[in-house]
């Protein structure tokens, strides 16, 4: 179930809540900027606590991914987060360098000029354990391309690499991604402990339009997966192609949605709305069913 207002967010499936009123908040943090201090390559980490702001700064208390109090200063183009993290037990994985168990104790600094052209900063800590850690990252921003380059050993949540490339360009009709993530020293000779690359081309004409988009990724485990997915829409009709091997026909609309698959799979859903309330109910054809509420107060 969902509940929300102008000033509230609760979530009882994720168990997320968020809780805002004039320069105070509180539980999920969203689309922060020091998301960075523990994920600098990726710039991806969900954070929970209490922030309060005034003007440009803000002052805030995490306790997700560790407990954190920490300062945030956001000018016209400088930038500039601190974090003072307390003891964590990191992650429990064998093959694991100490610089990609996470949150060690320590602190975590990061200071950046973002302007319209260029933007460059780096990501600094020192930990306990570790001692002194960096990562730099500079970037380039023109005429619709955004190219960020991340490069250092520095301890985070999530995927951790070395080395991080991220090209991107955006216009009315074309949209293009790719991105490649090289992990740290090898298990093996002439093995990376993990890479992860991501392709995506949109392209894009009135109502409809064609995504190509594949992912690829070695882990420190030595696993290697692979996905590809082509999709042609048009209005509200889809045909996707999963890794050149199945097929999904789906029709989507805002109270009604099915999706059938040539794996004789199918998913189907339903959504009611009546004012504040809204009733979505689904299930599928490997025996799952779903509801969710939501209602704005």
């Amino acid at each position: 179930m969902t509940f929300y207002s102008d000033n509230l967010y609760v979530n009882t499936y994720s168990k997320e809540f968020n809780y805002k009123y004039r320069g105070f908040e509180a539980g999920l943090l969203d689309k922060r900027y020091y998301e960075r201090l523990y994920s600098p390559f990726a710039g991806k980490t969900d954070l929970s606590g209490v922030a309060i702001k005034h003007k440009r700064s803000e002052f805030y208390l995490l306790y997700d991914p560790v407990v954190s109090p920490g300062y945030f200063y956001s000018g016209e183009h400088l930038k500039l987060a601190l974090a003072a993290n307390k003891s964590s037990d990191g992650k429990n994985v064998f093959l694991l360098s100490n610089d990609q168990r996470g949150a060690g104790e320590g602190i975590r600094a990061d200071i950046a000029y973002e302007g319209s052209l260029l933007s460059i900063g780096s990501t600094i800590g020192f930990f306990n354990e570790l001692g002194f850690r960096y990562a730099f990252r500079g970037g380039i921003r023109k005429n619709g391309f955004d190219v960020n380059y991340v490069r250092g050993v520095f301890p985070g949540e999530g995927r951790v690499y070395e080395e991080y490339v991220s090209v991107a360009y955006k216009s009315k009709y074309l949209d293009v991604l790719y991105t490649l993530g090289r992990g740290s020293e090898p298990i093996k000779v002439a093995t990376w402990r993990e890479r992860y690359s991501r392709e995506r081309i949109i392209l894009k004409y009135s109502k409809g339009g064609l995504v190509l988009d594949q992912r690829g990724e070695f882990r420190k485990t030595g696993k290697l997966s692979f996905s590809s997915t082509i999709s042609l829409y048009y209005s509200k009709w889809m045909i996707i192609c999963k890794n050149l091997d199945v097929f999904y026909f789906s029709y989507r609309t805002k109270y009604f949605s099915i999706r059938i698959g040539t794996d004789s799979s199918w998913v189907f859903k339903l959504s009611i709305e009546r004012k504040s309330l809204r009733f979505s109910f689904s299930f599928s054809s490997k025996n799952e069913a779903t509801c969710y509420l939501t209602y704005r107060f």
